[in-house]
């Protein structure tokens, strides 16, 4: 919606990846800086915490803008970042995947990854 805030959320994400790709292509900083802004305005100054965030939930769609915080802490070295990205990492170890039960319904089971 007009003038609200973007989310938090998988599709900002892919927009802001394919930013990435115009700043790599062309050099111009006016992109990383865009980048950067949107991302520092969701991740705490600490790093240790994501608005809009939340691993209780487990949506793994949430894990890809942490792509974009893997190319901040490359390029600037801010340890903001790379908190961030260890709390994402952290959904990772243990999220629920489905599974198809007898009865055909779908229910959860813990997985570990890493």
């Amino acid at each position: 919606m007009p003038g609200r805030p973007a989310r938090w959320s998988y599709d900002q994400g892919v927009v802001l990846k394919g930013i990435e790709g115009v700043w790599l292509a062309t050099g111009d900083p006016k992109w990383f800086d865009y980048i950067q802004r949107q991302m520092d305005y969701y991740v705490a100054a600490d790093g240790s915490s994501i608005k809009d965030y939340n691993n209780d939930h487990y949506n793994i769609d949430h894990i890809n803008n942490g792509k974009l915080l893997l190319t901040l802490y490359r390029v600037t070295g801010r340890e903001k970042y790379k908190k961030a990205v260890l709390l994402l990492r952290e959904q990772l170890k243990i999220i629920p995947a489905p599974k198809k039960a007898v009865s055909g319904t779908n229910k959860f089971t813990l997985i570990r990854c890493g």
